[in-house]
């Protein structure tokens, strides 16, 4: 009839077909080997970056009350160049979630990295003067979310905007989770503090 006919492997089929099914589970665990490195390694610039933060206020403890404190910093001040330089560092680092927390594995959930980022918003008028002055430098999702920041200084005139300027680039279409929402049971839970 007209069927398969089957016939028996080559000692050379055999082998070779052995050989094949070797070299593709070694390329599957090579790719799983390569994907959990690059996870890692993700990770430990992450923490890398944390600590060279945190480093910054251990090395220069007066500049903590500009970023946590509320207390304002003016240009005529003498730490102002330390407390701005500082400020776009943050700001550069805050962007840099928003940049890539659709892309990675984070080291932190989203709620941590949220509340860390909204407790230096809600405590420097200088971090959001300048992501205000310096609008296009930043995505539109750290813009939005330091907006939505209800603040305990009064320092900033009600009617201060972060105006986003026309072209702006967004990060993507994942919205951002609210602060204090539950995690899912399904997602891993990270180290709480970034």
């Amino acid at each position: 009839m007209g069927g398969i006919d089957f016939k028996p492997l080559s000692l050379f089929e055999a082998v070779y077909l052995v050989i094949a099914v070797i070299a593709t589970l070694a390329a599957v665990f090579t790719i799983r080997a390569l994907i959990r490195q690059s996870r890692v390694a993700s990770q430990a610039a992450v923490a890398a970056a944390q600590i060279s933060v945190d480093g910054v206020f251990v090395n220069h403890p007066h500049l903590r009350r500009y970023f946590l404190g509320g207390e304002d910093v003016l240009p005529e001040s003498q730490d102002y160049q330390q407390a701005a330089a500082v400020a776009q560092m943050l700001l550069n680092y805050f962007e840099s979630y928003f940049r890539q927390r659709t892309r990675n594995d984070q080291l932190y959930d989203d709620e941590t990295w949220l509340a860390y980022m909204a407790d230096h918003f809600r405590g420097s008028p200088l971090l959001l003067r300048l992501l205000e002055q310096h609008a296009s430098w930043y995505t539109e999702d750290l813009i939005a979310f330091a907006q939505s920041i209800p603040l305990k200084h009064p320092t900033l005139p009600a009617s201060t905007s972060h105006a986003v300027p026309s072209g702006s680039v967004s990060t993507g279409p994942k919205p951002l989770p609210q602060i204090g929402a539950s995690t899912p049971a399904d997602k891993p839970r990270r180290r709480k503090r970034p």
